[in-house]
């Protein structure tokens, strides 16, 4: 007999307690962090929050629920979670090889840039000097630091809460001699100039405002950015003209630019991710 999948053992013991209506509203979606189930509850389905929660913790196995209602704005992109399910606390994510630490109700982390991360860390090369700007609990630094054996990572954020479980996920995952965690806002952030071979730009909802700051720590001979943004589907084009644009004026030449899509960022959106290779700069 086939098994069931736990969003369909879930949906029926809320049609036996709710009616088939009410459990044709469940979210067929969800994410799976470590021991925790994070998902969206349509306003509909408030009322019955804490009766799926114990349904959900039964069904996935999981130590707590939370429901998601977006990001919040500013730099720290706390996510506005609920716990509906359990009794909170940190969840460990892992993923080949590596493990992130961290508290759901004040974290974000996407599954959905998963494939990113791994893109990352196979094309870091052995003895590189890397910059990561916006590091969070280490995203990708961790990746980065462990597949792609890189000299040095300098892993920068300004929110203090991502910065404590970035230091504690470096200590875990045993990359201290690798990853220099940083807490500040690396526009002000003493960072080595015209030593990294590669910066990793990894703002949403664009981070081309911060190429400016980038440009500095490259090589003088040049290096790679990897500039993540948000882009309407017929808006790429713009986008790259900008910063060619930002290139162009502050003396640097473009090598090579290349086009990564990370995921689908709502109607006719995409998060995508520019790999561009800086020259020395125009003669």
């Amino acid at each position: 007999m086939p098994q069931v999948a736990p969003v369909e053992r879930v949906r029926r013991r809320f049609e036996g307690a709710a009616g088939k209506q009410l459990a044709a509203r469940l979210p067929t979606g969800y994410q799976r962090l470590g021991d925790a189930v994070v998902l969206r509850l349509p306003a509909v389905l408030e009322e019955w929050s804490h009766a799926l929660g114990k349904i959900y913790l039964e069904e996935f196995g999981a130590t707590m629920v939370f429901t998601i209602d977006g990001i919040g704005k500013g730099f720290r992109r706390t996510p506005k979670v609920r716990l509906i399910g359990g009794e909170g606390g940190e969840v460990t994510v892992r993923d080949g090889g590596c493990a992130w630490t961290f508290d759901p109700s004040r974290i974000m982390f996407s599954a959905g840039n998963m494939e990113e991360r791994h893109r990352m860390a196979n094309i870091v090369e052995a003895g590189e000097t890397l910059v990561d700007l916006f590091a969070g609990i280490g995203y990708f630094s961790l990746p980065m630091a462990l597949t792609g054996k890189p000299s040095r990572i300098y892993s920068v954020d300004k929110n203090p809460v991502a910065y404590s479980y970035l230091v504690k996920n470096v200590w875990q995952n045993r990359v201290g001699k690798t990853v220099t965690a940083i807490l500040g806002d690396n526009r002000v952030s003493a960072l080595p100039e015209a030593r990294a071979d590669r910066i990793l730009l990894g703002y949403l909802p664009s981070s081309l405002p911060y190429v400016r700051r980038a440009l500095p720590l490259l090589r003088p001979e040049g290096g790679w950015l990897h500039v993540h943004t948000v882009v309407s589907v017929r808006g790429r084009k713009k986008t790259e003209t900008a910063l060619q644009e930002v290139l162009r004026r502050s003396g640097r030449s473009l090598e090579r630019l290349g086009k990564h899509r990370v995921k689908s960022y709502g109607p006719s959106r995409e998060h995508v991710v520019l790999d561009v290779r800086v020259g020395p700069g125009d003669p």
